[in-house]
């Protein structure tokens, strides 16, 4: 499933849910002038509901794209994993 989150931003919950037991930090876009403008240090990001919260409110704070294939996500476009995932699906 396609989503354009310009149109249809996440919730808080949504992010909740699809980061799961993973480091929220991983999909926080901290090169995005958004980011820069709250004066935001990746090295000290605001707790993870304050965090999922602000990027709910904006989505240029959300690392993009994001693929979910099952239990494994491709954060942000990584060429390499892209071509292992489309591998393993001709594969299947």
């Amino acid at each position: 499933m396609e989503r354009d989150l310009k149109t249809e931003p996440f919730t808080a919950a949504e992010l909740d849910a699809l980061i799961g037991a993973r480091d929220y930090a991983e999909f926080v876009s901290t090169k995005s002038p958004a980011f820069k403008a709250l004066d935001l240090s990746k090295d000290a990001l605001p707790k993870r509901r304050e965090m999922l919260a602000l990027m709910a409110k904006d989505v240029n704070l959300v690392r993009r794209p994001l693929l979910f294939a099952g239990d494994d996500v491709i954060i942000g476009y990584d060429q390499a994993r892209y071509a292992a995932l489309a591998g393993k699906r001709s594969r299947a």
